[in-house]
C-alpha cells in the first residue's frame, strides 16, 4: 500500500503562515471537534515563543496546521481524520 507525501515546508515564513492561518481559521469558528484533553491543553498553554519563535510547536498545533493548509488547498468541505 502507497500514498502520495506532499510537499509541505515546515521552516521560515511558510510555516508560520500556515500556521496563522490555521490559528485564525480556529478562532473564525471554523472548526468543530471532539474535546481531546491533550489537544486543548497545548493549544490552551502555547507560548508565542513555542508558536513563532524558538520554543517547540505542540504536536497537535502543526499536526492541525498541516492538515488545515491541505484541506484548504485541495478544496474540501469537509474532512475525516482518524488518528
Amino acid at each position: 500500500m502507497s500514498s502520495p507525501a506532499l510537499p509541505i515546508m515546515m521552516v521560515g515564513r511558510a510555516r508560520s503562515d500556515m500556521i496563522s492561518d490555521y490559528i485564525a481559521a480556529v478562532e473564525r469558528g471554523e472548526y468543530s471537534t471532539p474535546f481531546i484533553r491533550f489537544m486543548e491543553a497545548e493549544h490552551r498553554l502555547a507560548s508565542v515563543d513555542d508558536v513563532y519563535g524558538s520554543g517547540h510547536l505542540p504536536d497537535s498545533i502543526a499536526a492541525m496546521s498541516v492538515l488545515h493548509s491541505i484541506a484548504k488547498t485541495s478544496n474540501v468541505e469537509a474532512m475525516v481524520v482518524s488518528f
